[in-house]
């Protein structure tokens, strides 16, 4: 192969990794956000719950679901081993592409 089409080749590789990057990110935005919208539903239900008596029976299930659900939102926001290894890849194919040119 020639070197011209080595360099092709690893500029591909490098912005594959760098859109999958960017990809990856807005997925962890967009779930953040729809775990944050379930937790102000959450929220909202429990303020019903407490304003009828008859309904706080609801009570300890929405503790419960406001306790998974932040323990959701935390677990994906501070989700890091898939950026480092993104930052592994971009790294390789970064140093892969200097080498080349």
């Amino acid at each position: 192969m020639s070197r011209d089409t080595e360099l092709a080749e690893a500029q591909r590789e490098l912005a594959y990794h760098q859109r999958h990057k960017r990809l990856w990110r807005a997925l962890r935005l967009a779930a953040v956000v729809v775990l944050l919208l379930f937790l102000a539903l959450v929220g909202a239900y429990g303020g019903m719950a407490l304003a009828r008596p008859a309904d706080a029976w609801m009570l300890p299930y929405l503790a419960g679901g406001v306790v998974f659900l932040a323990f959701l939102l935390v677990l994906v926001a501070r989700h890091r081993a898939t950026d480092r290894m993104l930052d592994e890849e971009i790294a390789k194919a970064a140093r892969r592409v200097r080498e080349l040119s």
